[in-house]
């Protein structure tokens, strides 16, 4: 997670002192393999970016969850439904006819 104005760059510094009355982006990017799922605290949403103001000391974290690829084939005749990318520890559970 970076910062503008400049100072967080969390992994190394993940906090900063603001003047009151700043406004501070934050901007998370995971790394391959991970997606952003939301901002929590005082920070709120699902995009990349978010933005504070200085009004009192703030708490923003941001949470990413690992995502998997499933491919799916086929041999003979029918149909597979439902590839695609999936959470974590998330399942899916559906039909597939031949």
């Amino acid at each position: 997670m970076i910062s503008v104005p400049a100072g967080i760059n969390c992994g190394a510094d993940c906090t900063e002192n603001y003047v009151t009355g700043t406004q501070v982006t934050l901007t998370a990017t995971p790394v391959a393999g991970y997606k952003l799922i939301n901002w929590s605290g005082d920070c709120t949403g699902n995009q990349p970016t978010v933005t504070v103001t200085m009004d009192k000391a703030k708490n923003c974290s941001v949470n990413f969850a690992q995502f998997f690829t499933v491919s799916t084939n086929k041999i003979g005749q029918g149909t597979v439904g439902n590839g695609g990318e999936y959470m974590a520890g998330s399942m899916w559970l559906g039909q597939q006819s031949v």
